[in-house]
C-alpha cells in the first residue's frame, strides 16, 4: 500500500489521488485499488510521456489524441489553438471589419485598440499567430494552412457509393463560404416543386432548405479539428448524408441531442458563424430540423456515430427516388 502511494504520487503529473483496501479473497489478501477519474486530466507520467489505454496494453498518446482529452477537461478548446507561421497578413482584413461592424454596430477604427490586440481579445490570434478560428473565419486561404478543412460534396447515381459519380466539388475558403458553397451544391441536386395558388407561385422543396443548412452548417461548426478529414456531402436518390469527423462531445448523446442539448466544441467558431446567421448557439436547430421534417411528412433526421465520425441522413421522397 506504501509502494502504491508513492507510486501515485511520484511517479504521475499532477499527483493521483487514490484509495485501498485490503480484503479476503479464497483464503487469500487482495488489495483492491481504485483510481477516480480526477479533474485535472490528461495524466502523464514524471518523465512527462502521456499513455493512452489499448485492448492489450497501452501504447503513446499521438499529439491529436492529447488535444482531445485537453478539450474533454475544458482546458483547451481545439479554435484556440496558434496555426504555426500565420500571422496579421494571412487575415482577410476587409472582410473582418466589415464583419465585426454588423456584429457589433461599431467600426474597428473606434475601439482605440491595437489591430492584433483586438485579435487576441476576439481569441482570433495567439501570440503573433493566428488561431485555427481566425484562419477559418476571417483568413484569405484557410486552406493554405489547414488543406483538410473543407467539405467534399458528390452526387452518387443510385443507392449506393461507388467509384462513379454524377458530380463532385471541393468546397473551400472561410468557414462561411464553405457553408453558402455547400447549399448552393445540394440546391442544384435537389428538385424544387412549383404550385400556384392564386396569382402567385410556392416553391415546395423535397427537404425543406432549414434542414439541409443546418445538417451543413453543424457539422462545419461543430466538427473535431484536430482530426484530419473533410466534412463530406453525399446526395444519393433516397437519402442526404452528411459526415463530419469527430464524435459528439463530452455528455451529448444521440438520444439528448434531439432534445437540443450540445455542447460546443468550437466555441469561437459558434460565436461568429451564430453572429452571422449560420447557426444556431441556443440548441434549437435540431429540434427544428425534426419538426420540420415531420410536418412535411418525411422521416425525422437519423444520427449516427461511425467509428471518429457523426452522420446525419435525411431521407428523400418517395416521389423522387421514382
Amino acid at each position: 500500500m506504501q509502494r502504491i502511494d508513492q507510486i501515485c504520487h511520484h511517479n504521475v503529473e499532477p499527483p493521483l489521488v487514490c484509495f485501498q483496501q485490503k480484503a479476503d479473497a479464497e483464503a487469500q489478501k487482495v488489495l483492491v485499488v481504485r483510481v477516480p477519474k480526477g479533474p485535472e486530466r490528461p495524466y502523464r507520467t514524471n518523465r512527462g510521456v502521456h499513455y493512452i489505454r489499448t485492448a492489450s496494453g497501452r501504447r503513446q498518446a499521438s499529439r491529436e489524441e492529447l488535444l482531445r482529452l485537453y478539450q474533454a477537461t475544458f482546458d483547451l478548446f481545439p479554435d484556440e489553438l496558434p496555426v504555426s507561421r500565420t500571422g496579421l497578413a494571412d487575415l482577410d482584413r476587409p472582410y473582418f471589419e466589415a464583419a465585426f461592424q454588423s456584429f457589433y454596430g461599431l467600426a474597428v477604427d473606434e475601439m482605440e485598440l491595437p489591430f492584433a490586440q483586438l485579435l487576441r481579445n476576439l481569441k482570433l490570434m495567439r501570440e503573433e499567430e493566428l488561431t485555427l478560428a481566425g484562419v477559418l473565419l476571417f483568413g484569405r486561404r484557410p486552406q493554405a494552412w489547414l488543406p483538410f478543412a473543407e467539405v467534399t460534396a458528390v452526387r452518387f447515381p443510385g443507392t449506393q457509393m461507388g467509384e462513379s459519380f454524377v458530380d463532385r466539388k471541393d468546397i473551400e475558403g472561410t468557414l462561411e463560404q464553405q457553408i453558402t458553397g455547400a447549399e448552393a451544391f445540394l440546391k442544384l441536386h435537389m428538385t424544387v416543386s412549383g404550385q400556384i395558388r392564386g396569382f402567385r407561385r410556392h416553391d415546395e422543396h423535397e427537404i425543406p432548405p432549414f434542414v439541409l443548412r443546418e445538417a451543413v452548417a453543424n457539422a462545419i461548426a461543430h466538427r473535431d479539428y484536430t482530426i484530419r478529414g473533410q466534412v463530406r456531402v453525399f446526395v444519393f436518390d433516397d437519402r442526404v448524408e452528411v459526415i463530419n469527423p469527430g464524435r459528439l462531445p463530452n455528455t451529448v448523446t444521440l438520444d439528448n441531442i434531439r432534445l437540443g442539448i450540445h455542447v460546443e466544441r468550437n466555441p469561437i467558431i459558434v460565436t461568429f458563424l451564430a453572429r452571422l446567421g449560420l447557426v444556431s448557439r441556443i440548441g434549437t436547430g435540431i429540434p427544428r430540423m425534426i419538426r420540420l421534417m415531420r410536418e412535411q411528412g418525411l422521416p425525422r433526421p437519423e444520427f449516427q456515430i461511425l467509428d471518429s465520425q457523426f452522420q446525419v441522413v435525411l431521407r428523400r421522397p418517395r416521389r423522387v427516388q421514382e
